[in-house]
């Protein structure tokens, strides 16, 4: 074979191998960009809609896929309010704090799974406690509300002397009075539990006592527009005056300049967070809105470009300005909420140091 024949063989060997090379890395290119976007489209999948006004409460059943999303259609107007509700009256009245928690939205979520996990002890004798009371946490609990004095639980337990029953199961007999019409039932030890219907408040030992609950359920100025405000699986207000100050970083920053935030979410495989802040110096709206799209885009930039379920979830996040408010959409892992927004969890730190 001369060293032309030759020459032009292995000149098709080679453009033979570079051939098969070139399909290669177009299978691969092809084959990880089909992933991707089927990364992404599970995690889309998994993301509620973001709050909206006058939104229906969705329960998940195990195993339920969310629907395909699409866009939020604009609320109705709401009905006029028939009756008193009085964890609406509860949550509404003043105080520097105050969170209502969608109980039956986070059954067969990771965020309750992570709930239970974070504290196992706790959960088990709470179950415990209402069954032999005749109460069904996921059938008889409709929404739980807390303040810095206590909190109020709305369910389905009208009939039942839950109350009483809390008292009396405590240690040592309690003592009973009136108030308001309501009987209150207080403890020796500290604590109190007081019931008007389906609805239960409870003051911890050490607390103002179960007087100032109850005020909250019954008096209120609230209109129907304010009764409004509560939406969300997860809703959560707060004046920030205990918000630790000094500290930095670009969360940090930005929530010394708020005078008060209001934090709203749905939840299901992921969590979709709409925040909505209010400015201590309402010039300062522009300057703000800039700092927090700045810091949105600090923790984009630090995602890394394998990682597309976050990519996918930083993709929903939005910042804007709108009545005088800063408001700030966010997508975030359900399951890793609380590491990622530094949450205690002591039921898997303790499990972690067993190891």
């Amino acid at each position: 074979m001369s060293a032309r024949t030759r020459g032009k063989k292995s000149g098709r060997q080679s453009l033979l191998v570079a051939g098969l090379l070139l399909i290669a890395i177009v299978a691969s290119w092809w084959y990880f960009a089909a992933r991707s976007e089927e990364v992404r489209q599970e995690t889309l999948a998994g993301v509620p809609d973001f709050p909206t006004p006058g939104q229906a409460v969705v329960r998940r059943e195990p195993n339920q896929k969310l629907p395909v999303r699409a866009p939020p259609a604009k609320a109705p107007p709401a009905p006029a309010l028939k009756k008193h509700d009085r964890l609406n009256a509860f949550a509404l009245a003043p105080a520097r704090s105050v969170s209502v928690i969608q109980v039956n939205a986070l059954f067969n979520t990771p965020l309750f799974d992570r709930f239970h996990a974070c504290a196992p002890k706790e959960f088990s004798e709470m179950e415990k406690s209402l069954q032999e009371r005749g109460v069904n946490v996921e059938k008889d609990i409709d929404r739980i509300a807390m303040v810095p004095g206590g909190f109020a639980i709305n369910g389905f337990f009208d009939g039942k002397p839950i109350a009483e029953t809390f008292a009396h199961n405590g240690n040592g007999d309690p003592q009973q009075h009136e108030y308001r019409g309501q009987t209150v039932y207080t403890l020796p030890s500290g604590g109190c539990a007081s019931q008007q219907g389906n609805l239960i408040v409870v003051a911890p030992m050490g607390s103002d006592g179960c007087e100032p609950l109850i005020d909250r359920t019954l008096d209120t100025s609230a209109n129907e527009e304010q009764e409004q405000e509560l939406y969300g699986d997860l809703y959560a207000r707060s004046d920030l005056q205990h918000t630790a100050q000094g500290e930095s970083g670009p969360l940090e920053d930005l929530l010394n300049e708020l005078s008060g935030i209001t934090v709203r979410a749905n939840v299901w495989d992921d969590v979709a967070v709409s925040l909505e802040g209010t400015p201590a110096d309402a010039d300062k709206l522009r300057d703000l809105t800039h700092m927090a799209r700045g810091a949105l885009s600090l923790a984009k930039s630090q995602l890394g470009e394998d990682d597309d379920k976050l990519q996918a979830l930083a993709d929903l996040a939005k910042v804007q300005s709108e009545g005088g408010k800063l408001k700030v959409d966010l997508a975030l892992p359900a399951d890793e909420l609380f590491s990622r927004m530094h949450l205690p969890c002591p039921g898997l730190e303790d499990k972690d140091a067993g190891h």
